[in-house]
């Protein structure tokens, strides 16, 4: 009934708690299911242990790959697909997880399904929260519904609705294998996934049918390479590369209020991932790299390429040149809390964070109002590091850090700010002279407070510099 494919790059770690969620969740006679492990030449024994476990474990067939060189996520799929035997599959990652009752809610669909793909939600969390969210689409009280291509297409443009890459979601083996073919012409620096989706619901000639019940379960880190700044470059890479592909492919078929659509949509994705951005310098952390790609996609794809660049570069000037904001909600982040801090937070203007370490005490006289993040598998429990977590979270407003040695009253902060239209602040503590900054989330860039602080350079100094530039380009441009 369904192959699981689980691609492994050095995932030991991972194994054991992988293969015992599996052997939890499947059927006890298993002859539905196979899993497949492929080995993307990870070289540590991942893969003997992926054998060892499996055999010892797993209540259903199972087989392991071992690619022969290491080329990514995509072609390790792909290898899963050729070799599994069931006509539906389904792709699983080997640090996440899924609710209880995950897979016998999805067998007892798949054997009645007529649709092509079978969409389930996904709950995320990003580091350090408590909560997961849903993302790529909630189907309660649509439980069952079939939707055409043409109105999945128009429900991911419009609702961004099941776009949150390829868990959740099981499809026909022809159906992927036609959709991997067809992909495997248009390079990838990361993963495929915005395009692969795209062509997947664009294919699905039977339908996509919704299903409501338990949930795959994205469960982030702050030591992923999702949150490597040479990750970020591959990702955006890949946005602009997707562009070019859609218009390529898809827009000769379908009618152009559909792509106008489409387009739109991927403003939106282009414009979050460069959330963080504030110029190509924070943007692109291997230059010579991006010399190479900028080239060769304009080779390839001429009309869509410079379209593509352009609006990267607009987007990154619009930000360069916003007017100051005026300060009206700060975030202060902490990475301990001193004694006796009560009974102040009454301001709606001041959001306080506390970033404590994995198995940390919670202070007994913490505030409710306070947001109390956990620093998870942080190699690095520095305050800087920790503070990457909180900002996760901060979207608009002011940020600042306030460290364990700082003497001062926590009621004083908003007086010292308050009213002040700045990108950057530095003001001193008026018991102490100690000095505190404060600087507009958004020119804080994808590198952070931890990637300054590690790195050795001066954090206050790059973020001053920086607001300076963006004060030039905004003076140039008036």
């Amino acid at each position: 009934m369904v192959s699981i494919i689980i691609p492994l790059y050095r995932s030991s770690r991972h194994l054991p708690g992988l293969v015992a969620r599996l052997a939890a969740s499947l059927p006890s006679n298993g002859g539905e299911v196979e899993v497949v492990f492929v080995d993307d030449a990870s070289g540590d024994g991942t893969a003997e242990l992926a054998g060892q476990l499996a055999k010892r474990e797993l209540p259903c067939e199972t087989s392991v790959l071992v690619l022969p060189e290491n080329r990514g996520v995509f072609f390790a799929r792909e290898a899963g697909l050729k070799a599994a035997k069931q006509a539906f599959v389904t792709f699983v990652d080997a640090d996440d997880h899924w609710e209880a009752g995950y897979f016998e809610v999805l067998l007892e669909r798949l054997r009645q399904t007529r649709a092509d793909v079978v969409l389930q939600p996904i709950r995320s969390r990003v580091p350090g929260c408590r909560t997961f969210h849903v993302v790529g689409g909630d189907w309660t009280g649509r439980d069952g519904a079939i939707l055409s291509r043409e109105e999945m297409m128009w429900g991911l443009a419009k609702k961004h609705l099941g776009f949150s890459g390829l868990w959740g979601r099981s499809m026909r083996r022809a159906l992927a294998l036609e959709v991997w073919q067809a992909e495997s012409a248009y390079t990838s620096y990361v993963d495929n996934d915005n395009n692969l989706l795209w062509r997947l619901y664009h294919l699905a000639h039977h339908g996509i049918e919704l299903l409501a019940g338990p949930a795959y379960v994205w469960d982030q880190h702050i030591g992923s390479t999702r949150y490597n700044p040479a990750y970020r470059q591959g990702i955006f890479q890949d946005k602009l590369l997707s562009f070019c592909a859609l218009h390529e492919w898809l827009r000769p078929e379908v009618d152009k209020s559909l792509w106008a659509a489409i387009e739109a949509r991927w403003g939106i994705e282009l414009k979050a991932n460069l959330f963080d951005a504030n110029g190509w310098g924070q943007t692109l952390t291997d230059p010579q790299a991006w010399s190479t790609f900028q080239s060769e996609l304009l080779r390839d794809y001429p009309m869509a390429g410079r379209k593509v660049l352009a609006a990267a570069r607009n987007t990154l000037l619009a930000r360069a040149a916003r007017p100051l904001r005026r300060l009206r909600h700060l975030h202060v982040i902490c990475t301990s809390w001193p004694p006796g801090w009560t009974g102040f937070l009454a301001s709606e203007d001041v959001t306080w964070w506390l970033v404590l370490p994995d198995n940390a005490p919670q202070p007994d006289d913490l505030p409710t109002t306070v947001r109390l993040l956990q620093a998870g598998p942080v190699e690095s429990k520095s305050p800087e590091r920790m503070a990457d977590i909180a900002l996760e979270h901060i979207v608009e407003g002011h940020v600042m850090v306030w460290h364990p040695e700082l003497a001062g009253h926590p009621e004083d902060v908003l007086a010292i700010f308050s009213g002040q239209t700045c990108d950057a602040a530095t003001l001193e503590l008026p018991s102490s002279g100690q000095q505190l900054h404060a600087f507009d989330r958004s020119l804080i860039g994808a590198d952070r407070w931890g990637w300054a602080a590690q790195a050795g350079e001066d954090l206050q100094a790059i973020l001053l510099q920086r607001s300076r530039q963006r004060r030039h380009v905004r003076q140039s441009s008036s």
